[in-house]
This record gives structure tokens, C-alpha cells and sequence, in this order.
């Protein structure tokens, strides 16, 4: 016996269009459900590609098929290498060795982010970052000292609670120089965006040639960040330092011009620890652009690392 197709569920006729409004939303509703998962899929593919290579060069991949080398003629790169890798590596499991080493990267990778500098490759235990591309107007030489900086000073925090913890720890050395690059993607598997020319052989000869701690710069980074911001850093010259393959080259420390200033302050009110009670809030001024800097107690110095130790938990 054929079901009439007109009755409902109640009993009750239901006319044809009736009918097919009601599988028309049936059908309505999966097709929107499959494209918000097409979307979701969509989405999750494009960030994935994005964590390998920057947009512009994504956007051309996927519009030509391929990513033309570009020339870049001033740009400025980051090399750093953490000292004793070998070592530490023969006191700690390899798993807990590589927690510990995506720890730092990750730390990078958010300073890199913060000031618009391209990641471009970790080797072992080194770490590479480039400053002015793919977009020339961001990663200026000035932000590339800064996030070296600023790696540095993660390191001597992460130090810090690694000792606490009675765990071995990593010290860095990075090295910075600027000039000119050729950046492009090679290959069809497994491909990444990557850097050549002798400017990126020059920037790791700054790293070798540096000290633990310190951040060390080429002269021609040196200049350019002169101009840019002086007033912002100190610089010790170190003379003509002998590089691996390069001979004698000028090559410059370079550190935060205000963090010197606020450590001169706070080494300076240790006077009134443990006596005279200072005032809650003297301020001082230094030239350069540095502005009001605050004379707080040295008892309050580890503060600072609190924002680096949520960079540890993410």
C-alpha cells in the first residue's frame, strides 16, 4: 500500500508545498552545516600555511603556483646560538632537552611577532630572524636591537627560575648585521621561506664573534641604527674584532640606553635599604629620549620577570 505522502505525522493533510518546505530545511540546514566545516577547514589550512610562510608570499603561492626571489637591499639579520648546547644536552633527557629549547624559541617567536620581524628558521639550537621583509616598512635595524634585547633579558629571567629550580639553564650570545638579501622559497616539498647572500653569512659571524649575554652588532648595523634611534642605546665599541672568513671587523655591544639608567638608579638606592627610607615614587631624567624613569627599591627588581614567566607557561 503506497504511503500517502499528503498526511502528517498527526494525521492531518499537509499540501505538497508544504512538504517540500519542510525537506527543503532539512536540506537547507546541512548544506549550511558542511560550509561552516568547509570554512573551519579553510581557515585552519590558511593559518597553518601563514606559520610557514608570510602572507605575501602565500598569497602568491597560491595565486601563481610559485613565489618569485625577490632582492631586498637593506635588511637586517638576527642570529642567535645558546652557549654549552652540547653539554646541557648530555645532563637532561633529549625530551626534557627539547621542552626546554621550544620554551626559548616560543618566547622568540612572540618578541619576533611583537615587533613585525620574519622568523625565518631555527637550526639546532639556533635561532634566525630577519628585520625589513618581506615588507620593507617594518622591522627597522632599531626593532631588530630591540628584540635582541629583549631575548636577552628573557634569558637572564628564564635563567633566574631555572636556578631556582636547580636545573641546568641556556645563555645566549646574538649577533646583527644589516645589508642586502636575496629572499624567496625553494623547491616543491617541505618548502620554507628562506635568505642567501653574504650580508646572512656576516650576521652569523657577529653571533660567533659575540659574548654570552650580550648582543653584538656590525658596524653597518651600528650606522644605521645610530640614525634611526641613538638616543635609545649605548653602544661600546670593541674595536676590530677578528671574524671567522672575514678578517678584522668593527663590531659594537650594543644595550638599552633607559634599562642602564634605571639599573644605575636602583644600584644607587641601595643606600637607603636597611636605613633612611626612601621616597614611594623619586623619578630622575635622563637625556636621549629616555624620559621619567622610577627609583623604586631593589626588593622590587624581580617584578620584571613576571610577564616572561607567563611567556614560559603558553
Amino acid at each position: 500500500m503506497r504511503r500517502d505522502w499528503r498526511r502528517s505525522a498527526t494525521g492531518a493533510t499537509c499540501s505538497l508545498p508544504c512538504y517540500l518546505r519542510g525537506r527543503l530545511g532539512v536540506f537547507g540546514l546541512v548544506v549550511v552545516r558542511q560550509r561552516n566545516r568547509i570554512r573551519r577547514e579553510h581557515d585552519r589550512s590558511e593559518a597553518l600555511l601563514l606559520n610557514i610562510l608570510p602572507q605575501e608570499v602565500a598569497a602568491e603561492l597560491k595565486e601563481k603556483g610559485n613565489a618569485d626571489a625577490k632582492h631586498f637591499d637593506s635588511v637586517s639579520i638576527l642570529f642567535s646560538d645558546f652557549k654549552g648546547f652540547t653539554q646541557l644536552s648530555e645532563q637532561v633527557t633529549p625530551a626534557e632537552l627539547v621542552a626546554e629549547l621550544n620554551t626559548c624559541f616560543k618566547a622568540f617567536d612572540g618578541i619576533m611577532e611583537k615587533y613585525r620581524i620574519e622568523k625565518i628558521k631555527t637550526i639546532g639550537d639556533a635561532y634566525m630572524a630577519a628585520g625589513g621583509l618581506p615588507d620593507p616598512q617594518y622591522g627597522s635595524p632599531a626593532d631588530v636591537v630591540r628584540a635582541a634585547l629583549e631575548m636577552q633579558e628573557f634569558m637572564r629571567a628564564h635563567k633566574v627560575e631555572r636556578e631556582a629550580q636547580g636545573k641546568p639553564y641556556f645563555e645566549m650570545r646574538v649577533g646583527i648585521h644589516s645589508g642586502p638579501v636575496v629572499a624567496g622559497i625553494v623547491g616543491v616539498k617541505k618548502f620554507s621561506y628562506d635568505i642567501w647572500g653574504d650580508t646572512v653569512n656576516t650576521a652569523s659571524r657577529m653571533e660567533s664573534s659575540g659574548e654570552v649575554g650580550e648582543v653584538n652588532i656590525s658596524e653597518a648595523t651600528y650606522a644605521l641604527v645610530k640614525e634611526q634611534a641613538g638616543s635609545l642605546f649605548d653602544f661600546t665599541p670593541r674595536g676590530k674584532v677578528q671574524a671567522k672568513g672575514k678578517g678584522e671587523m668593527e663590531m659594537y655591544f650594543v644595550s638599552n640606553a633607559c634599562a642602564l639608567s634605571l639599573a644605575s638608579s636602583l644600584l644607587r638606592s641601595r643606600s637607603y635599604v636597611g636605613s633612611q627610607a626612601p621616597p614611594n615614587q623619586a623619578t630622575r631624567t635622563r637625556s636621549g629620549g629616555c624620559g621619567q624613569i622610577p627609583l623604586v627599591r631593589l626588593r622590587i627588581a624581580p617584578r620584571r620577570y613576571s610577564s616572561y614567566s607567563k611567556l614560559i607557561r603558553t
